[in-house]
């Protein structure tokens, strides 16, 4: 799932363009990306989509979880983490919600 590779890398870093390398469910552009997407995405590769997006939902939220709790264990060091961590966690939570 190569999409991924890009949603991680880029969305954090609102200088570099969000083009993703491949699309997902016909879209190109990752801050656009939305859970109808993903399901559209699923339905391509003749994956089952209830099991695909309850899966990605829990990883998203696993995910949210992750970046805070790396973020608050980091920040005493004095880095930008706990910013990415949660820049991270809330772009997770908006493309589900939506």
């Amino acid at each position: 799932m190569a999409p991924l590779y890009d949603l991680v890398s880029t969305a954090v870093y609102p200088e570099l363009s969000g083009d993703m390398a491949m699309k997902v469910g016909g879209e190109k552009e990752a801050k656009r990306l939305r859970a109808r997407h993903w399901i559209s995405f699923f339905g391509e590769a003749e994956l089952g989509p209830a099991m695909a997006i309850q899966r990605m939902r829990k990883l998203s939220a696993t995910l949210q979880t992750e970046a805070r709790t790396l973020g608050k264990e980091i920040h005493d060091s004095g880095s930008i983490t706990e910013l990415v961590g949660e820049r991270c966690a809330s772009i997770l939570s908006h493309r589900w919600d939506a």
